[in-house]
C-alpha cells in the first residue's frame, strides 16, 4: 500500500468532512461502515492506543444495550427501529477508530486540522449566506437565527481546531490567518445566538488563553459541573415555572438550567418553551414504568418515548439530553459506562500535558490541548443537542481519534525508553 503524503491525507480529511456534513443518514451510515472496514484492515489496531481512547467504554454501552434489547419486552419488536438505533450507538466508536487509524504518519495530523479549518469554515460562509448578503445581518435575535436555520456548529469546531493548533496567544498573533478565522468563526457564532456554542467557545478561549493557572482546572469543572446534574435528575420534578410565550435570548440564558431540568407539563405554551426537559422527562418515564431491571440496563434499542399529544412529540426515540438517551437505551450502567469513557479521555490529556511540558514536544502538547477542548464539547452538546448518541455523531470524535494517534505516535519513543507513561493515560 501506497504512503499517505499530507496532501492526501488533507484532500481524504476534506471529503470525509464535507460527506458528514451534507450525506444523509443512510448514505452516511454506509460511508462510515466502509471506511470503518476499510481503515480497520489497512491500518494495524493497537490495543494499547483503544484502551488509551476509552473504545472499551464506549462500546460496553453500545452492548449494554443490545443486551437490554435482546432481554426486554417493553417494545413489540421492529427490526428498522432496532437496526437504526443500534448503529446509532455504535456510530461513536466507529467515528472514534476511524480517527485513530486515518493517519500512515503523525505529521498530517496539522495540515489535516488545517484543511478541516478551511472547510469548515466554508461550510459556515454557505448556511449563513443568506443571513449574511440578505440583510439578516442587520438585526440579529432569535427570530432571526429561526428564520435564517443559523447553525454554528461547524464554527464552533473550527474555533476549537484552532485553539488546538494555537494554544498560546503568541502562536496565534504569529499567525495573521488564523487570527482572522478566528474572530470569523466566534462572530458567526455570537450571532447565532446558540446558547450551547456561545458556552462551548467562550469556556475554550478561557480555558487556552487565560494566564490564571486556576482558569483550566475551573473551566473543566464547571463544564462537569453543568453535564453530570442531569445523572442526578433521574426522578424528575414539578414544574419550576411558568414558561413566555416570548423570550428573548437573554430570557432563555437566564432559564437556561429551567429548560433543561426534567420537569413535567400541562400545557403546550410551556412545553414548547421547556421541551427539552418535557421530552427528558418523557424519556425518563419509559424506564420508571419497565421492570425494576430496566433501571439498570434500560430497555433497548428500538424504544421511544410516547407523547400525550397528537401533533407534537408523538415518538421520540433520541433526547436533546443525551444522558436521558443514554438512560432509556442502557440504563444506569450505560451512563457509568459512558462517564468512565469521558474520564479516561481527561485523563489521557493530563497525562499528555504533564508530559508535553516536560519534553517540550508540541506535538504531544497540541493532542493533549484538542482531547480536551473536544471532551468538553462532547459533554455540553449530549446535555442538550443529542451527543454522540444520533444519526450524525459528534464529529468531535473523529478529531479526538486524530490527537490520540498523534500523540500515540509521538511519544513512542519515550515510552520505549520508559520515560513515558502517555500510552496507558496515567
Amino acid at each position: 500500500m501506497s504512503a499517505h503524503t499530507i496532501k492526501n491525507s488533507s484532500a481524504f480529511a476534506a471529503l470525509f468532512i464535507l460527506i458528514y456534513l451534507w450525506a444523509g443518514f443512510l448514505p452516511l451510515a454506509g460511508i462510515m461502515i466502509a471506511l470503518f472496514l476499510y481503515l480497520i484492515v489497512s491500518r494495524p489496531l493497537i490495543l494499547a492506543t483503544l484502551k488509551a481512547a476509552g473504545i472499551p467504554f464506549l462500546f460496553a454501552v453500545f452492548l449494554i444495550a443490545l443486551v437490554s434489547t435482546l432481554t426486554s419486552n417493553a417494545f413489540p419488536f421492529s427490526a428498522w427501529n432496532v437496526a437504526k438505533d443500534g448503529y446509532f450507538f455504535i456510530a461513536p466508536v466507529l467515528l472514534l477508530v476511524t480517527g485513530l487509524t486515518f493517519l500512515k504518519s503523525q505529521a498530517d495530523v496539522t495540515s489535516v486540522f488545517r484543511t478541516a479549518i478551511y472547510v469548515l469554515t466554508l461550510t459556515s460562509i454557505i448556511i449563513y449566506s443568506d443571513f449574511l448578503f440578505g440583510g439578516g445581518i442587520t438585526n440579529v435575535s432569535i427570530q432571526s437565527r429561526y428564520t435564517y436555520a443559523l447553525d454554528s456548529g461547524t464554527s464552533t469546531l473550527a474555533l476549537l481546531l484552532i485553539l488546538s493548533l494555537h494554544p498560546t496567544l503568541s502562536s496565534l498573533h504569529r499567525d495573521n490567518k488564523a487570527t482572522s478565522l478566528l474572530v470569523f468563526n466566534l462572530l458567526l457564532i455570537i450571532v447565532s445566538l446558540s446558547r450551547i456554542n456561545i458556552a462551548i467557545s467562550l469556556i475554550s478561549l478561557i480555558f487556552i488563553y487565560s494566564h490564571s493557572k486556576w482558569a483550566p482546572r475551573l473551566s473543566i469543572a464547571v463544564v462537569l459541573l453543568l453535564t453530570v446534574s442531569p445523572l442526578f435528575q433521574i426522578m424528575p420534578s414539578l414544574k419550576m415555572r411558568e414558561a413566555s410565550s416570548q423570550a428573548s435570548f437573554f430570557d432563555k440564558v437566564l432559564g437556561s438550567f429551567a429548560e433543561f431540568r426534567l420537569s413535567n407539563y400541562s400545557s403546550m405554551p410551556d412545553i414548547n418553551e421547556n421541551w427539552r426537559g418535557y421530552e427528558a422527562y418523557l424519556g425518563t418515564q419509559v424506564v420508571e414504568q419497565a421492570e425494576p431491571i430496566a433501571r439498570l440496563i434500560g430497555v433497548g434499542y428500538g424504544s421511544y418515548a410516547v407523547s400525550p399529544f397528537d401533533h407534537k412529540l408523538q415518538n421520540i426515540p433520541f433526547f436533546h439530553n443525551g444522558f436521558v438517551t443514554i438512560y432509556l437505551k442502557a440504563g444506569f450502567l450505560g451512563l457509568i459506562a459512558f462517564a468512565l469513557f469521558i474520564f479516561k479521555l481527561y485523563r489521557l490529556a493530563g497525562a499528555a500535558n504533564r508530559e508535553g511540558r516536560r519534553t517540550g514536544n508540541p506535538t504531544i502538547k497540541k493532542a493533549a490541548v484538542t482531547i480536551v477542548l473536544m471532551t468538553n464539547a462532547i459533554l455540553f452538546q449530549t446535555l442538550a443537542t443529542h451527543g454522540v448518541y444520533y444519526s450524525k455523531t459528534t464529529l468531535g470524535l473523529f478529531f479526538i481519534g486524530l490527537a490520540i494517534y498523534s500523540l500515540q505516535f509521538a511519544s513512542r519513543d519515550l515510552v520505549a525508553n520508559g520515560r513515558s507513561d502517555v500510552r496507558s493515560g496515567t
